[in-house]
């Protein structure tokens, strides 16, 4: 039976919902919604605040003692991440039509020296960056380096849970619900619903802008988080 809550509730609120798999979700959306015209300011609106969301994750977590093989973890994905992308830009530059492309210069607008100086603290808006490009100007590159390119995304997510999921009380408190957080609530929201509105009933299309198992744990992402019932949180 459908409800009013089945229908209005905050889709993003659940407790059991992260904040750091939820900016990765946000950031999944954004790259998805600007490949579509019509939707570049619902993709801006959720960018900005999930950039705000990720600075927040970012700082709090620096402050706090995690493991060592967790730290070695992300370390991994920063090293590999600045490697590939000092060692493929020149292959990268080529595709993408040389040092005054549009494509180069979102690829690599200050040069390799932010790849290869990259820090865990900017690795979310580097990322963002590489994966942005990637997806705008796939057509230009081959599909293994689009690949690539995007799956850095997924390495440093992946990284992040396998460090907090060895934290006892952590940064990313599923308790508790910041205002940055509950702005990129509503902006995903109103996404949602737009989205919806402009392809009523074409479940389809509107799934092909939001990637709903990225809000699950790892051993769970088989489920689809749309159609199973999320508590809200309290």
């Amino acid at each position: 039976m459908t409800s009013e809550q089945n229908v209005f509730r905050n889709l993003f609120s659940a407790q059991s919902i992260t904040s750091n798999r939820l900016y990765n979700f946000a950031l999944d959306a954004v790259g998805k919604l600007q490949t579509n015209a019509a939707h570049t300011a619902l993709a801006s609106t959720i960018a900005t605040t999930a950039a705000a969301l990720g600075k927040e994750i970012g700082e709090v977590s620096s402050s706090l003692a995690v493991q060592k093989s967790s730290t070695q973890n992300n370390n991994q994905v920063v090293k590999s991440f600045a490697k590939f992308m000092s060692e493929n830009e020149g292959v990268i530059r080529q595709a993408l039509g040389g040092y005054n492309s549009i494509g180069y210069t979102q690829m690599y607008p200050q040069g390799i020296t932010p790849y290869t100086n990259a820090t865990k603290l900017q690795m979310v808006s580097l990322l963002k960056q590489v994966f942005d490009a990637a997806t705008t100007h796939s057509s230009l590159l081959t599909p293994t380096m689009v690949s690539q390119l995007k799956g850095f995304t997924q390495q440093w997510n992946d990284s992040r849970e396998a460090q907090n999921a060895k934290k006892g009380t952590v940064a990313d408190n599923r308790t508790e619900r910041t205002t940055n957080r509950l702005a990129l609530e509503n902006a995903l929201l109103v996404a949602v619903h737009t989205i919806a509105a402009t392809y009523p009933g074409d479940v389809a299309t509107c799934s092909s802008f939001f990637s709903f198992s990225m809000l699950e744990a790892p051993s769970r992402r088989n489920r689809n988080a749309v159609n199973t019932p999320i508590t809200p949180a309290k």
